[in-house]
């Protein structure tokens, strides 16, 4: 115990040092810190701290005269009881035997039972008379309770208590109680009728050694571990506790002494029990307002807040206690920090007395006066985020990491959905990580997962390396306490895969069929049987060592162990495959759209089909495969289906759609479909296939065909059972939207299916035989089906899962063969589960040869709020995120969903650092557009050229050009070849253009990097909505300047945007126009934002259209642009554009450090405590 209440702290080492002992035993080394002894150590009394009752002292410099040595022996004797144990134990026995009850008499005054002949000695202190044997047994009650509370730690318990305490300790079967101090407890163990319970009392009160033998109490002195008997008492203990389990109860208490009496407390006075049975296995009542704490799996009281910071229950009783960030600590409501002592302290105190303990560097074996580190102000890394203690791995925040951090916490404390603008290159992902592990660190059981989707493998490396540097900094910081965080992070195989063989394939159909043909496990029986048969040797010695891991084996069992996963949009959006991979997650996931301002593209590509008239010709092909292949399998195995590939994943999950700027296109594109005549053809030729094998099947293993016939009586979804490696198809349906019945019974059986299939494969041909665009809704189609060649909608909605099915029981592997019937049956699935939102449009011609017969249907979804709508629904909380997702407001229309905050966040500078302008016009005056009706203008192509030659010549390093269409794109440059501007540039820069190709692309960006480093400089062509404007980062010397040759709007004469831009205006009262406009600034903004990747790097925007100065399209350029853009930018000439350049490249040019951002576009944790901080920062944000 710390004699911390003056200006006084203990020195515990004591080693080499000889420590006198006064009438308490040995002395404790105290120091003072104030006065004229300031710095002296000195001995005093280790139980009493006040003078008038033991008056020991002695500095530990002084020299004690042998006269002053035996004065201090006759001294401490005449402090010792009177008697010796033994002696008291004597004179209780004569009390007890010899004395009748009516005679017996107890002075409460000194604590002694009197024997006949001392009555007189005592005459004056007050006597206790009349003491029957029952309340000998109750000395403690008979005993006048000592007030010394700096001393005597023997404060008894109440009855009630005393009985609840016997009761928890029989209940867990204890036989050994130590009661130190607890002198209630150890009575009413030793009155126990059965004797289940032994019980030892330690205590420094002597009156006990008159009822208590040596067998179990010794006087004892707790602060300085002092036995006043020595080796005796010691064996009398050892002897004790020989021969129990060691899971003794140690227990020091108070409760009902003098000094707490009175009604002043809510449930009486308070108690305390230091013990070593663990806190869960002390139940509580909640009628004595208690409540079970599930984080920290004990009892507690209900005013006694669980504090998610501290991750712990701090209150003992009473009042709420309140955590301070500063001292990392909870602390008494009664209590303020104070910036002198660096502690929380009482309010009104003096700051020149110390408090307990050492509060700067958290050592043990020093105080805090004598710390090294003290006067050392150390940059913390811990924020505070609304009550949040958030661990940064950085020395210093962006005022706008801080804000972001603020807004996503209330999304997660409100459990809702939100979208957030933040600018590019301002840390957007590590505060994203850093606020919501902390979340989870501090609320287990309301998010348990963390769902992080982006749209490219580079954006998905970069989460992964912050996930790791921040794991990295937990560990620094908290050592073995860091929290335990899976990471995983999934992409295809043929990203990921290790095989060398299945690997050199460049298309990601082959790799996933050379892969499936390698570790489906039907092979891999055939290969126990006959080793000549190939198999993957990474995957079979993992199979063979990988049981022995904690974790199950797969890679979708790993999802439900993850804590974090990072993966593309489409592992969610898209039914598909998210029908294998996220098949259920919990509620309390938190989902993060990362870079989502396409994020509505990726919703309808992902529900919407193609199909041409050759997909119908190798649906035949197909069909005619399958036959033969359930000819040939005949002899394997039996058909059982082993475990679910899908594990469940958890609800209370966190799901971000990181750069979701796009994220509605990827909702579209994962239910969008397109159908050609080539893809009829080869349906055909699978079909026909199928029918032949399916005859010959049946004589050869009619069983096997039978037991897969039961299997869809009882429905699909219990058949739909196998392993990891035999997943070949998913539906392409949403999970609610999938059918849990039996499968109809015209297409349960092999040939009926293909005999299905073969009609609407002919009707599908039939359609295809159009010589004007078609458009219609699907209730028309199914309509039109159904009349023509009987086909009735729900079989058509059982396609997608009976072709699984049987490519399972035939156990298939090539399976990438198939993809033609596979697309049909999704269609087929498809049209006939959705009626609304989607459109069916059938074009006689290709748009790339309008004169060349190829008819296409397109089977497009219309809504990206159809794909999304189950990610809404399932996770507490969606964050949709990037750089560019002005205008706000418009996500939530489109995407169909209610954000409990929308905000964009600015970027505060130190300085300038980007230059974004509009040129509008040539040197000519000739106004420069990509409008389509003077695209072909030569004077406009002349101008778009001269400002690419005048940028190479004053613009450092790399420059990024963007256009609006490969084909515009094409036609640029060719114009420019025969203008002779490709040779001017090429005086000043290498010059690579982006083609559709994504390894010649990805050869084009590796050579442009080359040319960046070694000072030769390069020109990048690429297209706007292309790879390199989606998650290539054009840092520092790789990007000093982005031109946007004119606005990317997307191609106006397609029938399937003009579908969608109808659907938009008649459901959600969009003008055909806004959205256009929203969705060609998006991407605008996403290309010029790749200039720009953190507050020391610069560059310039140039914005090289006319009609990027009007307020309709300026409007909704992202904020944190918008502010730079000034009118006097907006309206520029080649050379006035050139001369602003010059300009900025010349301030960028001049010497800038990190203390030239400090206080501005860097805090500390300091800094961010201040209010007129927070008050600025809030001011600078901008709500929707």
């Amino acid at each position: 115990m710390a004699a911390n209440i003056s200006d006084t702290d203990v020195i515990i080492d004591t080693e080499g040092i000889t420590v006198p002992e006064c009438a308490h035993g040995p002395a404790l080394m105290f120091v003072r810190y104030s006065g004229s002894d300031a710095g002296r150590r000195f001995f005093a009394c280790s139980a009493f701290r006040d003078r008038k009752d033991c008056s020991f002292f002695q500095w530990c410099d002084e020299k004690v005269s042998q006269e002053k040595l035996e004065m201090r022996k006759v001294i401490n004797k005449s402090m010792q009881p009177k008697y010796s144990h033994r002696q008291y134990r004597e004179r209780f026995q004569l009390v007890l035997k010899g004395i009748h009850k009516n005679e017996r008499q107890l002075c409460r005054t000194c604590g002694l039972f009197l024997l006949p002949d001392e009555e007189k000695e005592h005459e004056d202190h007050n006597i206790l008379n009349k003491i029957n044997k029952a309340l000998l047994k109750l000395p403690s009650q008979l005993f006048t309770p000592l007030d010394n509370n700096k001393t005597y730690a023997q404060y008894l318990f109440s009855k009630k208590t005393v009985a609840f305490v016997l009761e928890q300790l029989k209940s867990l079967n204890k036989t050994h109680v130590i009661c130190l101090g607890a002198p209630r407890i150890h009575e009413a163990i030793m009155n126990e009728e059965n004797g289940m319970l032994k019980s030892y009392l330690l205590d420094l009160d002597f009156r006990y050694m008159q009822v208590c033998g040596p067998e179990n109490f010794s006087r004892y002195n707790m602060f300085n571990h002092h036995f006043f008997d020595g080796e005796r008492s010691v064996k009398f203990l050892t002897k004790f506790l020989t021969g129990c389990s060691h899971d003794q109860v140690a227990m020091v208490d108070y409760d009902n002494h003098t000094l707490f009496r009175g009604d002043v407390k809510k449930h009486g006075s308070p108690v305390r029990i230091f013990t070593n049975i663990h806190p869960q296995k002390i139940k509580l009542s909640a009628d004595e307002g208690y409540r079970f704490c599930a984080v920290c799996k004990r009892y507690s009281a209900k005013e006694n807040i669980h504090c998610d910071v501290c991750d712990s229950c701090p209150t003992k009783y009473g009042a709420t206690y309140r955590h301070c960030f500063k001292c990392d600590r909870c602390i008494k409501p009664s209590k303020e920090h104070c910036e002198v002592c660096r502690t929380c302290q009482l309010k009104g105190h003096s700051c020149d007395k110390p408090s307990q303990g050492c509060h700067i560097c958290g050592a043990l074996d020093h105080k805090r006066r004598e710390c090294p580190e003290k006067g050392s102000q150390k940059a913390s890394k811990r924020l505070n985020i609304d009550g949040l203690l958030v661990y940064f791995p950085y020395d210093y925040i962006y005022p706008e990491q801080y804000m972001y951090m603020l807004e996503l916490k209330k999304s997660l404390d409100a459990k809702g959905h939100c979208a957030l603008e933040m600018p590019s290159g301002t840390g957007k992902t590590i505060s994203l990580l850093s606020l919501i592990v902390a979340y989870m660190k501090a609320n287990p059981l309301e998010v348990t997962k963390l769902i992080y989707c982006s749209r490219t493998v580079p954006e998905l490396e970069k989460v992964v390396a912050e996930l790791k540097n921040l794991m990295d900094y937990y560990e620094q910081q908290l050592g073995k306490g860091k929290p335990k965080i899976l990471g995983l992070a999934l992409s295809s195989r043929k990203n990921l895969c290790i095989n060398p063989e299945v690997s050199q394939e460049r298309d990601g159909k082959n790799v996933d069929a050379l892969c499936h043909k390698l570790t489906a496990s039907f092979v891999r029986a055939n290969h126990k049987r006959d080793a000549t048969v190939p198999v993957c040797s990474f995957y079979e010695s993992y199979d063979a060592h990988g049981k022995e891991m904690p974790l199950p084996e797969g890679v979708y069992g790993l999802i439900t162990h993850a804590n974090i996963v990072v993966y593309s949009y489409y592992y969610l959006l898209d039914p598909k495959i998210a029908e294998v991979v996220s098949k259920e997650l919990s509620k309390n996931a938190v989902v993060v759209f990362d870079e989502a301002h396409n994020i509505d593209n990726v919703c309808i590509e992902s529900m919407s089909i193609k199909i041409t008239r050759r997909t119908l010709d190798k649906c035949q092909q197909n069909i005619d495969g399958l036959s033969k292949q359930i000819q040939s399998y005949y002899y394997l195995l039996d058909p059982k289906i082993a475990e679910v590939v899908s594990k469940e994943l958890s609800k209370n999950a966190v799901v971000v759609f990181d750069e979701a700027h796009n994220i509605d296109n990827v909702c579209i594109e994962s239910m969008s479909i397109k159908i050609t005549r080539r893809t009829l053809d080869k349906c055909q030729q699978n079909i026909d296939g199928l029918s032949k094998q399916i005859q010959r099947l049946k004589d050869c293993d009619a069983e096997r065909l039978k037991t897969e016939y039961q299997k869809l009586v009882q429905g699909l979804r219990d058949a739909n059972i196998a392993r990891e490696t035999d997943v070949i198809l998913a539906n392409p349906v949403l999970p609610d939207d999938v059918l849990k019945e039996a499968v109809p019974g015209n297409i349960r059986t092999a040939e009926h299916f293909l005999g299905f299939m073969k009609r609407f494969l002919e009707y599908m041909k039939i359609r295809l035989r159009v010589q004007h665009v078609v458009s219609e809704s699907p209730p028309s189609f199914l309509k039109d089906c159904y009349q023509k060649v009987c086909i009735e909608r729900k079989p058509l909605r059982f396609c997608a899962e009976r072709l699984n099915s049987m490519m399972r029981t035939l156990e298939l592997v090539e399976i990438h063969d198939f993809s033609a019937l596979s697309l049909l049956c999704h269609f087929a699935t498809l049209v006939s589960t959705y009626a609304k939102g989607f459109v069916l449009i059938i074009e006689p011609f290709d748009d790339r040869t309008p004169t060349i017969s190829n008819p296409i249907l397109h089977f497009s979804c219309m809504d990206a709020s159809i794909a999304i709508k189950p990610v809404f629904d399932r996770f507490q909380t969606v964050v949709i995120t990037s750089g560019t997702l002005s205008p706000l407001e418009m996500y939530p229309r489109i995407l169909d969903f209610r954000p409990v905050t929308m905000a964009t966040f600015t970027m505060t500078l130190a300085r300038t650092c980007i230059c974004p302008m509009v040129v509008s016009k040539g040197n000519d005056q000739v106004a420069m557009t990509s409008k389509y009706e003077t695209r072909e203008d030569v004077a406009v192509i002349r101008n778009y050229g001269n400002l690419l030659v005048e940028f190479c010549s004053i613009v450092p390093d790399g420059i990024v050009c963007f256009f609006t269409s490969y084909i515009y794109m094409e036609s640029t440059v060719a114009a420019w070849y025969e203008q002779g501007i490709l040779d001017q540039v090429q005086k000043h820069k290498l010059l690579f253009i982006e083609t559709q190709d994504a390894a010649e692309t990805s050869l084009a960006l590796l050579n442009y990097q080359k040319a960046c480093e070694n000072g030769r400089g390069a020109v990048l062509l690429s297209v706007a909505r292309g790879k390199v404007s989606e998650g290539i980062d054009f840092d520092h010397h790789f990007g000093r300047a982005v031109i946007m040759f004119g606005i990317p709007y997307v191609y106006t004469q397609s029938k399937i945007l003009k579908a969608r831009l109808e659907y938009l205006r008649d459901q959600y009262q969009i003008r055909e126009n806004d959205f256009l406009t929203f969705d060609a600034m998006r991407h605008a903004a996403q290309c010029v934002g790749r200039a720009l990747r953190g507050k020391t790097d610069y560059g310039i925007m140039v914005f090289a259209d006319k009609r990027f100065a009007r307020a309709d399209k300026r409007s909704k350029i992202p904020r944190w642009i918008q502010e730079y853009l000034k009118d006097g930018l907006c309206n520029l000439s080649v050379d006035e554009a050139v001369q602003v350049s010059k300009r900025f490249l010349r301030q960028m040019a001049q010497p800038f450090s990190r203390e030239d951002q400090l206080g501005l576009s860097l805090l500390t944790v300091e800094q961010l405590d201040q209010e007129d901080t927070k008050k600025k920062l809030q001011s600078r944000m901008q709500y929707v």
